[in-house]
């Protein structure tokens, strides 16, 4: 199990480190495209992933899973179809506006970057399934991944049957290989 010692950042600019807890998760761990061939009826879900990442994800397991808590690494803009370079700026801004009506959670869906049009993700229901009662969107960042699920760096644990984790979330390093395997 040395591939779960191994650590990569939590959250960008800080010093905290993404962790594999010395015991391993009890659940299913899912990484890359292997939560497409899983079916999650009655289980509880947390993923794992950047916002480009959960976009694509979370409406696909939430048709399934019992709940889903999404830990969005970093936030992305989203556009419901594609959109011409110059207006898919005012578009992502807009559909985020229309689409979620908390102001807080609103801030926390809001890119940290300037509008960047080559980054923008198409999904036309990322949103609503956000925004379905039962999502739960954390918006503490993931510290570890523990025995009985997601710990975050405010202490709390989230206690989950499977684990998404996204390609390119931070927590992929620290997925040992044993685990990826026998999510399969």
């Amino acid at each position: 199990m040395a591939s779960a010692t191994r650590n990569a950042p939590a959250r960008p600019g800080s010093g905290r480190r993404a962790r594999a807890e010395s015991a391993p998760f009890h659940g299913k761990l899912l990484t890359g495209t292997g939560w497409f061939e899983h079916y999650y009826h009655g289980e509880r879900v947390a993923i794992l992933a950047s916002g480009a990442e959960a976009a694509s994800i979370l409406p696909e397991v939430l048709h399934t899973a019992e709940t889903v808590t999404v830990f969005e690494e970093t936030s992305t803009w989203v556009t419901p179809l594609r959109v011409p370079g110059p207006l898919r700026g005012l578009a992502s801004r807009a559909w985020l506006r229309l689409s979620v009506g908390d102001a807080w959670t609103r801030r926390q869906l809001t890119p940290n970057k300037r509008f960047d049009s080559r980054e923008v993700t198409v999904s036309p229901s990322y949103y609503a399934a956000l925004q379905n009662p039962r999502t739960r969107l954390i918006h503490w960042p993931a510290y570890a991944i523990a025995v009985n699920g997601i710990r975050s760096a405010d202490g709390v644990e989230y206690q989950v049957d499977t684990i998404i984790v996204g390609a390119t979330s931070r927590f992929a390093a620290t997925v040992p290989t044993t685990a990826k395997e026998s999510a399969r």
